[in-house]
């Protein structure tokens, strides 16, 4: 995902966990129920972008 200009803001990767947590939100059966450790992995992978 391409954050254009809020790819500069601070913790951007956390994106990832707050995006997951809102599809969960909006529909839980159609998204994943991903343990902590997984979105901490996807936190990461998306930092080192």
């Amino acid at each position: 995902m391409d954050l254009d200009e809020y790819a500069t803001w601070l913790d951007a990767e956390r994106i990832v966990v707050n995006l997951h947590r809102r599809y969960r939100e909006l529909d839980p059966t159609a998204t994943p129920d991903l343990d902590q450790m997984t979105l901490v992995a996807m936190m990461a992978q998306r930092e080192l972008a």
